[in-house]
């Protein structure tokens, strides 16, 4: 076990995370567009191209905040298996 595997698990993590966000942001899209159609208002729309444009946006930061997140949390993992291992070796 090397750096490497302290790379997977972040990655990992980080993966898990994207996903997440992915699939919010994909029910979110289609959520929208149900309810603009329900409205009457065409996707074409100047107003529907907009609020399309904010989600895809807000969408990216949410994959973004997620991915770092994740990388963190693996992170966070690591060291703790770190620490364990250090008590171990130490008799604590």
């Amino acid at each position: 076990r090397g750096l490497g595997d302290v790379y997977k698990r972040q990655e990992t993590y980080a993966g898990r995370a994207v996903t997440d966000a992915n699939m919010a942001l994909s029910k979110a899209t289609g959520s929208m567009n149900r309810n603009m159609s329900r409205m009457g208002i065409s996707p074409t729309s100047g107003a529907a191209q907009s609020a399309s444009r904010d989600l895809a946006i807000q969408g990216a930061a949410s994959i973004a905040g997620a991915a770092n997140t994740g990388r963190m949390q693996g992170e966070e993992m690591n060291l703790k298996k770190l620490s364990g291992a250090m008590a171990y070796g130490l008799g604590g």
